[in-house]
């Protein structure tokens, strides 16, 4: 009977709903069912109360259900508006964007009119589906036309318009902008030409003319079409009367061509093929910032040959439109010399230059050639090349510089120039040879340094600023070179014009550090004197925790001890003369102390340390010195008279360069002269002070210095000492001042 009256699926419905204890409109929503649904809510057969406490996003979910078929029958549409009367939330979790994502427009419509919240964020869905008509609709219930920084300021990056045209919704784009929406032209008209959308650029430059004239106008606009590659933007800039040769940032428009198509495009359109800035269209496309394009056009997949092998199209297609392949940019540089620097290079470009006729030997405006540029890139195969096609090994640029000059730092290359006869002993106009920069400017290059002496390279040459290879190799550490010089027998050099040596333009510095020390090690190993040393060194090795080799080497080499003279008392000492010992006694170095006293390296102001001297041992107990014991056993009995003559001795010959003269001169027995220059001295390796106090000590020690050098440079190595100017004590008495009955004495 049911049946017969048209209502037995909605007792069906109501009977299954009891059974499974859901409410009966659920139920047929979940059926989708949408009519029973209907017949429940038009005869109250479903409590709407009841419904939303069981099921408060019962609207989302028959929304959800719609969007699932194919297509939307009227029936959903009048559903949904029974609901939305009923008073269903709209905008509970997301029902504005299950309608926008499905597209019903009438949908839409019923959601707003029942006072859904509409966003920007809803028009961007409503843009990005190409639901146009939804656009007005959701404008006008409230959805603002611009998109809004959290702070207030307007925003265009993301916003509906720059998602059209970003898309090529033009139409999205004018209804847009009809209601107001603002348009950033500039970063709109770029973003046409990096994606190389026409349809986009043409509506920026027809609709919104006003608003883009003056983007399109300015020269980095063409520049960016040309970039992108898009002949059909490049074109519709042309038709609005760009200039195409208009000159930006020293570029005209086909300097930023990286592709064949479109350079023979720009020519055929009255590009100047030889139109010069600072370069040329054609060396231009030899530029790193060409090879980068060209890279990135094709994803950075292209190796070194093919990345060569489209550089060629290029200048292939310049050459065959009239480029003139000798032209020269604003420093004289060739495209046959730019050709030379291109990264990882098979040479395939150089090669097809030379077969074009190009000028193997052509100078740049600081006389280099092509060769020259080979050898500073260190392009081996580039180099090998252009001495196949003629390049001359020896030409000398202004600076008096060779290609061997300047491939120093690679001996390959090195090895090729000296095949092909490179002049081994050629001067710059400092003078220096590609020994002398070997030395100086690579590090260890003992490969290079080996082949440029065995090829006749004059070691001992000194260039116009007084310095030798081995001087150079001193001065930079660089030991490897420095053993090959002194393995050929390369002199010391001793200039007594600008009072230096090997050793001193190595050890006159503030703080000898460990490289230092190591480099200076090797030297008196080969007899090299220490003659123009500062008398310090003694002092500053201490302190710069050296394990006593080196300063026993110094020390046989013809240092002798000296008192530095200070201004005022540091660390405590209450003494200003400070000899080595007092350094030694001051950082608690017992191996020194030992070491000066036994082997009497000793100065004037030492007979007063070793004297009882009740002032210094307060200050070694104060400070729990090791070396206190010691100090207390040698001074407890008074000094041998020979050991305080031979200390007056001592200081009497001084420490000047003529010592060493002064002694063996003297008719001394030969065993005093030995004791006096400290030669038969034996190696000990003692306990090395910590370097960080020592870096401290010198600091106070230098500030403190009484006498000062106006023209000294010493202290330019370290930040601490602008300007500061300080020199040790240098005694130097002669022979007359000896003690002739302490001579007897000792």
């Amino acid at each position: 009977m049911a049946k017969r009256m048209g209502v037995g699926k909605l007792l069906d419905l109501l009977y299954r709903a009891k059974l499974v204890n859901l409410n009966p409109l659920q139920l047929a929503a979940e059926e989708n069912d949408f009519e029973t649904c209907t017949t429940l809510l038009q005869y109250n057969l479903s409590d709407k109360d009841e419904t939303l406490n069981l099921q408060p996003d019962i609207l989302c979910y028959i929304l959800r259900q719609i969007q699932q078929r194919e297509a939307i029958l009227t029936t959903d549409v009048e559903f949904v508006k029974k609901l939305c009367m009923l008073g269903m939330d709209v905008n509970i979790c997301q029902c504005v964007e299950l309608v926008l994502d499905m597209g019903s427009y009438e949908l839409a419509e019923i959601l707003c009119a029942h006072g859904a919240q509409v966003t920007h964020d809803d028009l961007v869905s409503a843009v990005k589906g190409q639901h146009v008509q939804m656009i007005p609709l959701l404008v006008k219930y409230g959805a603002p036309i611009n998109k809004y920084e959290p702070s207030g300021c307007l925003a265009y990056k993301g916003s509906a318009l720059d998602i059209a045209l970003e898309n090529s919704f033009v139409a999205a784009a004018s209804i847009l902008l009809s209601h107001g929406a603002k348009l950033d032209a500039e970063g709109a008209v770029t973003q046409s030409l990096r994606k190389n959308n026409v349809q986009s650029l043409n509506f920026l430059m027809t609709e919104c003319a006003e608003m883009t004239k003056t983007v399109i106008r300015q020269p980095q606009t063409f520049i960016q079409a040309v970039k992108s590659g898009n002949i059909q933007n490049i074109q519709l800039l042309l038709d609005a009367g760009l200039d195409i040769n208009r000159v930006h940032n020293n570029d005209t428009p086909i300097m930023s061509a990286a592709r064949v198509e479109v350079v023979d495009f720009l020519l055929s359109k009255g590009a100047d093929v030889n139109f010069k800035t600072t370069t040329t269209p054609f060396i231009n496309a030899l530029s790193y910032d060409c090879y980068d394009e060209i890279r990135s056009i094709f994803h950075y997949q292209l190796n070194a040959k093919e990345l060569e092998e489209k550089i060629i199209l290029l200048l292939d297609s310049f050459l065959k439109n009239g480029a003139c392949l000798h032209d020269s940019d604003t420093y004289g540089n060739t495209a046959l010399m730019k050709a030379v620097t291109i990264r990882n290079t098979e040479s395939v470009v150089l090669k097809y230059l030379l077969d074009k006729g190009a000028e193997v030997n052509r100078r740049n405006n600081e006389g280099f050639t092509a060769l020259h540029v080979a050898a500073e890139s260190n392009n081996v195969s580039c180099s090998k090349l252009l001495l196949e096609y003629g390049a001359v090994v020896n030409l000398k640029c202004q600076a008096g510089l060779t290609p061997l000059h300047q491939a120093v730092g690679n001996v390959n290359l090195v090895k090729l120039f000296l095949e092909n006869h490179a002049n081994v002993n050629a001067e710059d106009e400092r003078g220096n040879t590609p020994l002398l920069l070997a030395s100086k400017y690579f590090g260890d290059v003992q490969d290079v340094v080996k082949l440029l002496i065995t090829h006749g390279s004059n070691i001992n040459h000194r260039n116009k600023w007084g310095m030798y290879p081995l001087w150079q190799a001193t001065q930079n550490h660089n030991t490897k070179c420095l053993t090959l010089l002194l393995g050929a027998k390369a002199d010391f050099c001793h200039d007594n014009k600008v009072c230096k040596s090997a050793l001193s333009v190595l050890l006159n510095k503030w703080f000898p550090n460990e490289q230092t020390q190591r480099t200076a090690a090797l030297l008196p190993e080969h007899e090299a004197s220490a003659e123009f040393v500062r008398g310090d060194i003694i002092h500053r090795l201490i302190a710069a925790g050296n394990d006593g080799i080196l300063a026993q080497q110094l020390i046989k080499s013809g240092i002798s001890p000296i008192d530095i003279v200070l201004k005022k008392t540091i660390f405590g000492w209450p003494e200003t003369s400070v000899s080595p010992l007092a350094v030694s006694l001051m950082l608690d170095g017992l191996d020194f102390v030992r070491y000066f006293i036994e082997n009497w390296y000793l100065t004037k102001s030492d007979v007063k340390l070793l004297s009882r001297n009740e002032e210094v041992l307060n200050y070694l107990e104060q400070r729990e010195a090791r070396a206190l014991p010691y100090l207390k056993e040698v001074s407890h009995q008074p000094m041998r008279l020979e050991l305080s003559c031979f200390i007056a001795v001592l200081s009497a010959l001084g420490s000047d360069e003529s010592r060493r003269q002064k002694i063996r001169e003297s008719k001394l027995p030969a065993l005093l002269q030995d004791q006096l220059l400290f030669t038969k001295l034996e190696h000990i390796v003692l306990q090395a002070l910590n370097v960080d106090n020592g870096f401290i000590f010198l600091h106070y020690l230098t500030k403190s210095l009484a006498d000062q050098e106006e023209e000294s440079d010493f202290y330019d190595m370290d930040e601490d000492f602008p300007g500061m100017n300080s020199s040790s004590e240098s005694t130097s008495n002669g022979l007359n001042n000896i003690d002739l009955g302490a001579l007897e004495l000792i």
